[in-house]
């Protein structure tokens, strides 16, 4: 629904790279419709379902399994028969970033390429 990679090294410094982070601040803020990809028309059409899909998305993530829904209950949300319970605390959200990958020229390596893959066919 964001249309954003998980992480994604290549945004700019000032902008979050992972998107678990993002969503974890604009729930918080609850401002879930922040990371729907605008240039779909239709979620645009469709905001209050695409919020509820992005908090059951959310419920379903909980490490406490005594608190995530039944697949019963993620029809019944999402078919808006029955409301979300509301999460107070998204620290399940919480992701421990890893070092962020080097550039490897291959160019300059010095390692040659196996027989069978250097040589054409």
């Amino acid at each position: 629904m964001s249309g954003r990679r998980n992480i994604d090294y290549s945004r700019p410094e000032e902008e979050e790279d992972c998107l678990l982070h993002l969503v974890k601040t604009k729930a918080e803020e609850d401002r879930l419709f922040d990371v729907v990809d605008k240039r779909n028309d239709d979620i645009l059409q469709h905001q209050e379902a695409a919020v509820r899909i992005i908090r059951t998305a959310i419920s379903c993530l909980q490490t406490d399994s005594a608190n995530r829904p039944s697949m019963s209950m993620v029809v019944n949300i999402l078919e808006g028969l029955v409301d979300i319970e509301t999460i107070s605390d998204y620290s399940f959200l919480t992701w421990t970033p890893m070092e962020r990958p080097r550039r490897v020229d291959a160019s300059s390596s010095t390692t040659p390429l196996p027989v069978t893959l250097s040589e054409p066919r």
